[in-house]
């Protein structure tokens, strides 16, 4: 029988299909501990409260992408992350690439999701953030500059938070939420204080003093 060339896609499925897939499953459930820029052995430099907190972003973005629609085109940009971070662990061992993927890029798009979750843009203008952050991971200096820039958005996340109508349909509930838990690990974070890797964490109400008896 005639061997299978590149093109038949053999070699395309076993470089790009399958470690995708493999990163995306992790992502959809939870399994941060399975990642290798995380690894303690793989990544010496990485402090507990550092692994920590990309640990909580990565929770927040997946509690918003999976229960919030218009949220749902970030997935692209989470996995085109973990994906650069996977091969600068597995090369290097972490570095200043994996650290600006890390500190840089990935608390833009948790801002951009929430952003995104809480005005519900168009498909068009989803689909517009998802290439512009896709090309500022390919050339920071030349496309980046401006995608750093763009603060506008990030301002008016406050009054879209107001606005939004958290108690209206499930996913804005779900929202309500992810933001409350965010909240939650942050503090946690400031106090030093460890936070639980993965798992669903219950929200409590709280409810003026008067209310409480």
């Amino acid at each position: 029988t005639t061997p299978l060339q590149p093109w038949q896609g053999k070699d395309f499925f076993a470089k790009k299909i399958q470690p995708a897939s493999i990163v995306l499953h992790k992502f959809r459930t939870r399994q941060f501990d399975e990642f290798s820029f995380l690894s303690k052995d793989v990544n010496k430099k990485m402090t507990k409260k550092e692994r920590s907190s990309v640990i909580a972003r990565l929770d927040f973005l997946r509690d918003v992408i999976m229960g919030v629609t218009s949220a749902k085109e970030a997935e692209i940009v989470v996995l085109d992350i973990l994906l650069r971070a996977e091969e600068e662990a597995a090369s290097n061992g972490g570095g200043s690439s994996l650290d600006r993927y890390l500190e840089e890029f990935l608390p833009l798009v948790e801002s951009w999701t929430l952003w995104m979750a809480l005005t519900r843009p168009s498909p068009m203008q989803r689909h517009a953030r998802v290439f512009s952050l896709l090309d500022a991971m390919d050339d920071v200096d030349s496309v980046g500059a401006g995608i750093f820039a763009e603060e506008d958005e990030m301002e008016n996340l406050k009054a879209a938070m107001d606005e939004y109508e958290f108690g209206a349909s499930a996913g804005g509930k779900r929202l309500a939420a992810a933001i409350l838990k965010r909240m939650s690990t942050h503090l946690m974070l400031e106090e030093k204080k460890g936070i639980p890797d993965g798992g669903d964490v219950s929200v409590d109400f709280i409810l003026p003093s008067k209310f409480a008896k």
